[in-house]
């Protein structure tokens, strides 16, 4: 699922406003998310074109899970 950066639910864990166990289940979430990303199944909101892909392609799970992880580093 897509969300923007600066929406409520996102800073609210940027900024650890929740328990280990919230977080662990908001993890299986996007967990699953990143399967489905890889088996083609990108739950984008249809108002989001912008004439190109808002995605990378990658070339196995590994490769685009380490992708996510990286981006949530920096975060």
């Amino acid at each position: 699922m897509y969300e923007h950066a600066r929406s409520f639910p996102i800073q609210d864990i940027l900024n650890k406003k929740h328990t280990d166990v919230e977080y662990e289940l908001l993890l299986w979430q996007l967990l699953e998310s990143i399967k489905n990303a890889q088996r083609g199944i990108c739950r984008l909101p249809n108002y989001v074109d912008c004439g190109e892909p808002l995605y990378e392609e990658h070339e196995s799970f590994r490769e685009r899970f380490d992708t996510v992880r990286k981006i949530l580093k920096v975060c």
